[in-house]
């Protein structure tokens, strides 16, 4: 049996691998229900099932199906540092997304979706002004709405 690729708790084969700094590998959903688990009698810290080395951290998020975000498990300022975050230069411990592996600023950033006006300036050009919510950045929102009572 190879430990590398199998789950320490379950003892089956690691779809979503997490590897704590004492390089146990588990399967994310078998440690994250151990961590809730042991969270119950001990909030400030818990234990590697396979070493019981301490740890003070929460784990990483991983977005699966059936995790949920609590605090001190997989969610707070103070977690491990499993994953490195894909953005250059950056140091901060990250979560694992399905879009890839980020720290929260990061992924925050990644889902923001600029939408660009849809007027076309008086230079025959499509305007590059960044619009909220409408169809129009707020130079062209006024004069559409100046056209409409014109009408």
């Amino acid at each position: 049996m190879d430990l590398n690729k199998t789950c320490l708790i379950s003892k089956e084969d690691i779809q979503n691998n997490i590897t704590l700094p004492c390089n146990h590998s588990y399967e994310y959903t078998y440690l994250y229900e151990e961590i809730k688990q042991q969270k119950i009698r001990h909030k400030n810290y818990f234990k590697c099932p396979y070493c019981r080395h301490l740890y003070n951290n929460c784990i990483p998020y991983y977005e699966l199906e059936l995790i949920d975000k609590i605090k001190n498990i997989n969610m707070g300022n103070n977690i491990l540092n499993v994953y490195k975050c894909d953005i250059a230069n950056c140091s901060v411990p990250a979560n694992h997304f399905k879009t890839g592996i980020f720290c929260w600023k990061h992924y925050i950033k990644s889902n923001i979706v600029v939408e660009l006006c849809t007027a076309t300036c008086l230079n025959g050009k499509t305007c590059k002004n960044k619009r909220k919510g409408d169809l129009f950045c707020n130079v062209h929102k006024n004069k559409n709405v100046n056209l409409e009572i014109n009408k």
